[in-house]
């Protein structure tokens, strides 16, 4: 850390909003605030009521056009790799995912979990477990 010069780079992240009303994510929140610092990467929230949000994102999806950086999928994202809509993760987990690689040694259930039957990963997620607590959803990376 940082990632990059603070703020130097912008990624989009499009999710269902925080689940307490008062409080957008979209509202320069001070948790997103210092992970912003850390990191040097500015966030630009795309998001939608959470009851609005599933139906949104398949159709932008569908549309495959402007869609952000990353993505809290709503659906299984097989179809959207095999579509070329979002892009395979393999290698840049080989290349930057040193802690993702630690774990996937350590939990080889939670690699399996996010491999096609071909062995690409287009998702980043894991598994509930006694040692590891991941989403059953993942982060994606536009393909462009």
């Amino acid at each position: 850390m940082p990632i990059a010069t603070d703020g130097s780079l912008t990624i989009s992240y499009a999710c269902g909003d925080n689940r307490y009303a008062p409080a957008s994510l979209a509202q320069n929140l001070p948790v997103w605030q210092e992970i912003e610092k850390i990191t040097g990467v500015k966030i630009q929230w795309d998001v939608v009521p959470n009851s609005q949000y599933s139906t949104s994102m398949q159709t932008r999806l569908a549309s495959g056009v402007n869609l952000p950086d990353i993505i809290y999928m709503p659906v299984d994202p097989y179809k959207y790799g095999k579509d070329g809509i979002i892009i395979r993760l393999n290698e840049l987990i080989e290349k930057y995912g040193e802690n993702a690689a630690k774990i996937y040694e350590e939990k080889p259930m939670v690699l399996a979990l996010m491999k096609t039957p071909e062995g690409d990963i287009y998702h980043l997620s894991g598994a509930r477990d006694e040692e590891i607590a991941a989403g059953p959803y993942g982060w994606l990376i536009r393909k462009d």
